[in-house]
């Protein structure tokens, strides 16, 4: 009877993990495995390079990998990252082209060589496995063309201490349980694993989804490992402390490496402190953490599983979001990334600021009683003066920053120079909100350094691209402005549709601006509405664009038609966290 062997039994299971071969039969995984090369790829070493022939594809099967490809400058930029499980250079064999991007590897890395030649002696036997390599191709490609792409989260973190005041240890106890809910989590410590091997802790890793190291100075050479062996990097400090730079650790991460800012709080976050810490440090994101709660936002958002919430423009029809926000509270769903356009912007700030239900119908009533109409003013810049709108944001937001929102929040304007979408993930909050709302010609455009921005919702008015990024696995979009003339005279919460001759209130020059303003956005609704997980649409009618003193129709719709689809909010998100635990960023890094 011959001998096992567990290096060909591993590498057999990480290539029916993989899902690149479905059709393959368990002997095709087992000739494919025997005759592969696996070989270590030090932290910073290059896999292959770009426009190199594609005679192989490779299974990562421990470590971390990052996809470059030349810029315009002649040098080269980061545009993916690949993990352990995953599949790279399909494509070049699929086809026969050469390599799209250079391959390194950001970390040490384990990884199985596949030649193309035995790859096709093996289809000799068994067509199916070329024809399986090519659906996966094309599936990909097809997530890429809905707006959904394959990413891939960390399964490794170094939790690295940058303020002699906080309890790193007690922070990663935390982090370790918040992702260890509904998942496997190892928390790695010098005195638990301190010795262990490169093999060792390979192990580890393909035992537990997620694995947390504990950097721990002045023990330099285990924290460096921990640094070595991280897919991210979780800088710890208090939000209250003094900016200092990153300690002498910092050189041992490799380049490709996301670098994320944990602030910490004893009660709430104090203002004008945040931002001297992102300019000095310069994370990829940062978290704000008060409490548990905090860090299972945080846990949730770094491994892909965040529910974002994406707010459109739409006048009056907008204040549905605060219905929609108070269903969500009411059943305890935590939203944890927002991005609005428009009056989505507006009420997207009060939803990442943690506004109460209360709290934001007493400021839209507020808003209601202006009289817009006693603001018209010469129209060079706009119909009217915008002064109503100025000064509520200003009271309700003041000199408050967009990166010192609780939850992760970017609102999206138009910038008119460039004449393109831009989102805002920085500055104050009443000015990127009153720029995403200011409707051309009828309120006046923000001035920002010589750009000129007007309301997000021109270009784009439901951001359903945009929060992915942001670490939301399962989206919510709320539509409210799209095609309103069409669907005048339903029922609120219902599809059905009336005659449009119902409709009481014709529209007025203001109406007809704002519907203007949102038809180029209309044209992309189709694709937009796509790329999230589920889309609702309170049916409000009879409430012209700018009645925003009918706000409570508004509100009751956005609250009923969350009510209705709980149930699958709730499905939506349990999902998550039965799908795999690491996902690549797209099938274009596959050659």
């Amino acid at each position: 009877m011959p001998q096992a062997d567990p290096l060909l039994d591993h590498a057999v299971t990480m290539l029916r993990r993989s899902r690149s071969f479905p059709l393959a039969t368990p002997d095709d995984l087992a000739s494919i495995a025997a005759d592969a090369s696996w070989f270590s790829v030090p932290g910073g070493s290059t896999l292959f390079k770009q426009h190199e022939p594609s005679d192989s594809l490779y299974l990562l099967l421990s470590g971390l990998l990052g996809a470059y490809a030349a810029d315009a400058t002649g040098g080269e930029a980061l545009i993916g990252r690949i993990g352990s499980g995953e599949m790279v250079g399909e494509m070049g064999c699929a086809t026969g082209e050469p390599r799209s991007a250079t391959i390194r590897a950001l970390r040490s890395s384990e990884v199985l060589r596949i030649s193309r030649d035995h790859l096709e002696r093996v289809a000799g036997r068994n067509p199916e496995i070329l024809m399986s390599l090519c659906r996966t191709v094309i599936g990909r490609m097809q997530s890429i063309q809905k707006g959904k792409p394959d990413r891939y989260w960390p399964r490794t973190f170094c939790v690295l201490a940058n303020d002699d005041g906080v309890d790193a240890r007690l922070f990663a106890e935390q982090f370790t349980a918040a992702l260890g809910i509904k998942r496997t989590a190892l928390l790695a410590t010098r005195d638990t694993c301190r010795g262990y091997t490169a093999d060792e802790l390979y192990a580890l890793e393909a035992r537990y989804e997620n694995v947390i190291y504990l950097a721990e100075p002045p023990d330099y050479a285990w924290s460096r490992l921990c640094l070595r062996q991280a897919d991210t990097v979780l800088v710890v400090a208090r939000g209250a402390s003094e900016p200092k730079p990153i300690t002498s650790l910092g050189q041992d991460v490799q380049s490709g490496i996301p670098l994320e800012l944990v602030l910490l709080w004893d009660r709430r976050i104090e203002p004008t402190h945040t931002v001297p810490w992102l300019r000095l440090l310069r994370p990829r994101h940062h978290s704000h953490v008060r409490s548990p709660a905090d860090i299972g936002r945080l846990a949730r958002l770094l491994t892909g599983r965040g529910l974002g919430l994406v707010l459109s423009g739409g006048g009056a029809r907008g204040f549905a979001h605060v219905g929609v926000a108070k269903a969500l509270l009411e059943q305890g769903i935590a939203v944890d990334a927002v991005v609005g356009t428009s009056i989505g912007a507006v009420v997207g700030a009060a939803i990442a600021t943690e506004w109460d239900y209360a709290m934001m119908v007493r400021r839209v009533d507020e808003f209601s009683r202006i009289r817009l109409w006693s603001q018209l003013t010469f129209p060079i810049r706009s119909l009217l003066s915008g002064h109503g709108l100025r000064a509520s944001l200003d009271d309700w937001f003041g000199e408050s920053e967009i990166e010192e929102a609780p939850i992760p929040f970017a609102c999206i304007t138009t910038n008119l120079v460039a004449g393109a979408v831009e989102v805002h993930r920085q500055g104050k909050l009443r000015t990127w909100t009153r720029a995403s709302s200011s409707t051309p010609g009828i309120f006046p455009a923000v001035l920002d350094e010589d750009v000129i921005h007007i309301d997000g919702g021109v270009l784009n008015n439901l951001p359903t691209d945009v929060i992915r990024d942001m670490g939301a696995g399962y989206v919510i979009a709320v539509d409210v402005g799209s095609n309103p003339i069409a669907s005048a005279g339903a029922t609120a919460g219902t599809s059905e549709r009336k005659p449009a001759a119902v409709d009481s209130e014709r529209p007025n020059i203001l109406d007809l601006l704002i519907r203007v303003s949102m038809i180029s956005s209309n044209g992309r609704a189709t694709v937009l509405r796509q790329q999230c997980d589920l889309l609702l649409m309170p049916q409000i009618y009879g409430l012209g664009l700018m009645n925003f003193r009918g706000y409570q129709l508004a509100i009751d719709a956005g609250y009923s038609t969350t009510m209705e689809k709980i149930g699958d909010i709730r499905q939506g998100v349990s999902r998550l966290w039965e799908s795999r635990s690491s996902r690549q960023d797209s099938p274009a890094l596959d050659n």
